[in-house]
């Protein structure tokens, strides 16, 4: 806790960074855009779900800690939180994300500096930059840890279940259907209600039960009822895990929600498809 003073006065010069590349966000790509294929994340790097999982729960520790004063134990804790951070900053599967990491680590360290000096205005903006995480990963049940909380079947007849493994960790979504026909689900609540400028990049693990099944995977940005952007792709999924993503710049910021949706057509009852590692990035 040496040349805390120094450390304040960068801190505070950091955090105005932090805030001004959080409102404005990163990396926006001009178009909508669609990708498929089999391969893993690159070798070494996390699936972004299994990420923002983690991250998630550094950045709510950090939100926990004192604000009033800390001890050297709590002080290194926050040392700790970010050190993590960075690490996760370095296994990330994308550059937007990393840079998200790298605010929530810097913003960690710009906390506890400004607990140790007493200044309330700084403890609050860290605060604020930390809360601002959920605009980067809004998927909180991603790799499935809480069941199927945030999934909801699209209808009466379609079961959701979590269970067994994905690809890269956590559990997978087993959507199974009770009779022939439409086997869907989609998010509930909607993961994103407010869309801001910049991109959001949909991810997820798609697999058939046994042979091959035409799994789609749709994204469509609304304001209120009315679809005014929609990006979808339909996939031949076997059974060997296939990774989806889906790019969308909202074309109505501010005033439009994203609605996501995930479906296969069957010709009998019982598991349809399995999904896994769903996750949202937004910069």
């Amino acid at each position: 806790m040496t040349n805390l003073k120094c450390g304040r006065h960068r801190a505070a010069i950091r955090l105005a960074a932090i805030c001004a590349a959080l409102s404005i966000g990163a990396g926006a790509c001009a178009t909508n855009n669609v990708a498929t294929g089999a391969a893993n994340p690159p070798a070494g790097a996390k699936d972004a779900g299994q990420t923002c999982t983690d991250a998630a729960s550094l950045v709510r520790q950090a939100l926990t800690m004192h604000t009033d004063r800390m001890t050297a134990a709590q002080y290194d804790q926050a040392s700790s939180v970010a050190a993590q951070l960075r690490e996760l900053r370095a296994s990330a599967e994308d550059e937007v994300l990393q840079e998200k990491l790298d605010y929530m680590a810097d913003a960690v360290t710009t906390l506890a500096a400004a607990v140790q000096a007493g200044d309330k205005s700084a403890v609050l903006g860290a605060q604020q930059v930390l809360g601002g995480f959920s605009k980067a990963c809004p998927v909180t049940n991603s790799m499935f840890t809480d069941g199927t909380a945030g999934w909801a079947p699209d209808a009466t007849t379609t079961a959701l279940q979590a269970g067994g493994s994905g690809p890269t960790g956590g559990a997978a979504l087993v959507v199974s259907d009770q009779v022939p026909g439409s086997c869907a689900f989609h998010d509930s609540p909607r993961v994103v209600r407010s869309t801001l400028s910049g991109t959001y990049r949909l991810r997820l693990w798609v697999r058939s039960v046994s042979g091959h099944q035409k799994v789609t995977v749709t994204a469509d940005e609304l304001v209120g009822t009315t679809r005014v952007n929609r990006i979808t792709t339909t996939v031949n999924a076997g059974t060997s895990w296939q990774r989806v993503t889906l790019t969308l710049r909202p074309k109505a910021p501010k005033a439009s929600a994203l609605a996501l949706d995930v479906s296969a057509s069957t010709k009998r009852a019982g598991s349809c498809f399995l999904a896994a590692g769903i996750s949202m990035t937004w910069g």
